[in-house]
């Protein structure tokens, strides 16, 4: 189980078959429903989106140092997250007057991340999100943790720019 201030906490699961679809049809199917910690200030790119002016660099270093610390974390145990972005990094507010550089940013959404054992892994089919993507992986190159880490780049990039590199 991953355990950092900067990592979303996975809480608790349960399996159970669904009788009906979304659509309301019967149509059962096994359902997977996974609890995890609640971050209550929305995600990243939401939250640069809606910044009228660029960050400060207090903020800027607050959440480039806990972005860091929380892939640092992963790759120490052999996670590749693999689609890092602004949308997988949720905020957290200890309280309503909880300042900008102090939100907690929390990496999230692990559901295509891999577990890396040494070499690199060769990439059969392209997964992630074209704007985050390392030159290996959209060459369909063998990657490794550098991907992960030059998405967390494209993050940095984000942060001071407010704009998505291209």
């Amino acid at each position: 189980m991953l355990k950092h201030p900067n990592v979303i906490r996975f809480m608790a699961s349960d399996a159970y078959l669904a009788e009906y679809d979304a659509q309301g049809r019967h149509a059962p199917q096994a359902c997977l429903v996974m609890v995890m910690e609640y971050a209550n200030a929305g995600n990243l790119y939401e939250y640069l989106s809606k910044q009228d002016a660029p960050l400060d660099l207090e903020t800027i270093s607050s959440f480039t140092a806990q972005l860091c610390l929380a892939v640092h974390y992963i790759h120490d145990r052999r996670i590749l997250h693999r689609d890092m972005k602004s949308h997988n990094v949720l905020l957290h507010c200890a309280s309503p007057t909880t300042s900008p550089a102090h939100m907690t940013l929390k990496l999230a959404d692990f559901g295509i991340s891999k577990l890396f054992m040494g070499k690199a892994i060769r990439a059969d089919t392209v997964i992630g999100t074209p704007n985050y993507l390392s030159p290996e992986l959209c060459r369909g190159e063998a990657y490794d943790e550098k991907s992960d880490v030059w998405a967390l780049g494209c993050i940095l990039y984000e942060l001071a720019t407010r704009k998505t590199h291209v």
